[in-house]
């Protein structure tokens, strides 16, 4: 599964992560709460996974009141995500360490392996 925001930090993880993506059946890409920029970033990932031989689906989620972590690992295990591929600290890490963030939040209470790159 990864989990999608359009960022460098996440783009870095998907090419750093190429292998991994290659060994997958199916790639859940997930995005948030998402905005028409976001779609459209997580449509051209789903070209970009084509071109590799990855098949990929997007699942658009929305929070509806719960952290973006908690909506992403009840994505994890809805899917069955055998690990969760996601960009890390989109934000400084003082204004990570300040009001958190969903790196943090991930990495505090990991409910399946997680990716990370930045």
């Amino acid at each position: 599964m990864i989990a999608w925001n359009g960022s460098l930090e996440a783009i870095k993880v998907v090419k750093q992560g190429r292998l991994l993506l290659k060994s997958a059946r199916e790639v859940s890409i997930v995005i948030v709460d998402p905005d028409a920029d976001t779609q459209q970033s997580a449509q051209e990932l789903s070209a970009y996974l084509l071109r590799s031989h990855v098949d990929s689906r997007i699942d658009v989620l929305r929070s509806d009141g719960r952290t973006t972590h908690q909506t992403l690992d009840d994505c994890a295990h809805d899917v069955g995500a055998d690990v969760i591929i996601m960009g890390a600290y989109g934000h400084s890490r003082l204004r990570e360490l300040i009001f958190g963030g969903v790196t943090r939040s991930m990495l505090d209470n990991p409910k399946q392996p997680i990716f990370l790159a930045r």
